[in-house]
C-alpha cells in the first residue's frame, strides 16, 4: 500500500479480521525484533528468579541458623579480612572527602561573607566621602556668593 513502511504488508481490515494497525504488530522485522527483546528479558528475569530460589535453599537447607553464618562447606566462604579492610579504608577515605567538602564549602561561604562585608564598608565610606565634598562644595559656593554679593554692594555704593 503506497505510505506504508517498507517490508510491512497491510490489507483492508475487512479481508482478515485484523485492522492495519494488528497487521504492523504482527507482521515485518520490527515486530520479530520486539518479540526477541521481549523473550530474552524475559530469560534474564526468569534466570535471576531461579538462582535467587537455588540460593535460598541452599542456606535455609544448611542447618545454619543465621543467614551471617559460614558454614565450614560453605563455598560462598567468609570475605577475607584484606577485603574488609579495603572497604573500611574506603569509606573512612569517603568519610574524609565529605569532610574536606564541608569546610571547603564553609570557608568558601566566609570568604564571601567577609568580601560582601568589605564591599558594604567600601561603599558606605565612597558614600560618607561624597557627602562630605558636595557639603564643603556647597559651603564653598555659598561663601563664594556672599564675596561676590558683598562686592557688588561695596561697588554699587562707591558708584
Amino acid at each position: 500500500m503506497p505510505g506504508s513502511p517498507q517490508g510491512v504488508r497491510t490489507t483492508p481490515a475487512g479481508s482478515s479480521g485484523f485492522g492495519t494497525s494488528d497487521n504492523d504488530r504482527l507482521t515485518g522485522p520490527q515486530g520479530r525484533e520486539v518479540t526477541m527483546r521481549k523473550l530474552l528479558i524475559g530469560l534474564l528475569i526468569l534466570g535471576g528468579v531461579i538462582a535467587a530460589i537455588t540460593v535460598i535453599k541452599r542456606r535455609s537447607s544448611s542447618g545454619v541458623d543465621e543467614w551471617d553464618s559460614f558454614g565450614a562447606d560453605d563455598p560462598y566462604g567468609q570475605a577475607s579480612k584484606a577485603t574488609m579492610r579495603a572497604t573500611d579504608a574506603a569509606k573512612d577515605a569517603a568519610a574524609k572527602a565529605t569532610d574536606a567538602a564541608k569546610d571547603a564549602a564553609t570557608t568558601a561561604t566566609k570568604a564571601v561573607k567577609n568580601a560582601a562585608a568589605k564591599a558594604t564598608d567600601a561603599a558606605k565610606d565612597a558614600a560618607t566621602t561624597s557627602t562630605k565634598a558636595a557639603k564643603d562644595a556647597a559651603v564653598k559656593a555659598t561663601d563664594a556668593a556672599k564675596d561676590a554679593a558683598t562686592k557688588a554692594n561695596e561697588a554699587a555704593e562707591d558708584a
